[in-house]
């Protein structure tokens, strides 16, 4: 990440940026690699295969483009089009280049209020950043290439996320969050691991563990009832396993199903019973 020659943007972005589907860029690029292949330029100067997941949680292919790579796209569109997205990938790239070369101060976590996704508390993807003094957009092309774990809320998870958090006069169309174990992953990534651990902690509520409550099973029904359920059991899988064994008619194959049936009927009642009466103690 220190090397600025290594800094990219991925096609997603890039097809954003166009006001092009994603699949149609792809194709694009795959014709240009074909036509550097074939004059023996090397691609990685321009980009590089790498993948996704999409909110179902599909692995997709992607690219990561440099900034020769986006100079190569731009060259290939013409008139105001052309102009706003050279204007815009320049823009993109002087960003990140700041953002490594002097990393902002970081925010301490306290600062924002802690939000949840399905009663967990995660943390968005700009406070990460603001956290980490970092932009977004380097942060997201080290999520893609490192494949860390991430819950991107869209369409109606959006409206749950955002009842869940009294945020229903938010105007953002998606919400990028992260659990504690990916903060920490990206963290380690970044080296900021130790540096901001105590913010960290601070956000992220510690885990209490629930009490250990020891039960002591010694009445004697109890143990009873114990073994009559290991009988049952041993009974119904020596059935079961003699079954594939022996030649029988059907009507025998039958009734000795009906009989494994009937024993796995009341064992279920007898383990059932035998755990209502350990709930009780």
């Amino acid at each position: 990440m220190k090397n600025l020659q290594t800094l990219t943007l991925d096609s997603l972005e890039v097809a954003e940026i166009l006001h092009k589907a994603h699949a149609h860029l792809l194709r694009e690029i795959n014709t240009y690699s074909g036509y550097l292949t074939e004059s023996k330029i090397g691609l990685s100067e321009f980009w590089q295969e790498s993948t996704y997941k999409d909110v179902t949680g599909r692995t997709l292919k992607c690219y990561l483009i440099t900034k020769k790579g986006c100079e190569f796209i731009a060259h290939k569109i013409t008139g105001k089009k052309g102009a706003l997205f050279t204007a815009t990938y320049i823009n993109r790239f002087h960003e990140m280049e700041e953002a490594l070369m002097h990393p902002k101060s970081a925010v301490p976590a306290s600062s924002f209020r802690r939000v949840t996704w399905r009663g967990e508390v995660v943390m968005t993807s700009t406070h990460l950043a603001s956290i980490m003094g970092l932009c977004p957009s380097t942060i997201k092309r080290t999520v893609v290439l490192n494949d860390v774990y991430r819950i991107i809320v869209t369409g109606d998870a959006l409206k749950s996320f955002k009842r869940e958090n009294h945020m229903l006069h938010y105007t953002a169309k998606s919400f990028t969050l992260y659990p504690r174990n990916s903060v920490n992953t990206l963290l380690t990534l970044y080296g900021m691991h130790d540096k901001l651990d105590t913010i960290i902690n601070d956000y992220f509520p510690a885990i209490k563990e629930p009490p250990v409550r020891k039960i002591k099973l010694d009445s004697e029904s109890i143990y009873r009832d114990i073994d009559m359920i290991s009988k049952k059991l041993i009974t119904i899988n020596g059935l079961l396993n003699h079954l594939p064994v022996n030649s029988r008619t059907d009507e025998r194959q039958l009734n000795i199903m009906q009989t494994v049936e009937e024993m796995w009927i009341e064992t279920g009642s007898y383990i059932t019973g035998l755990h209502r009466r350990i709930e009780t103690l």
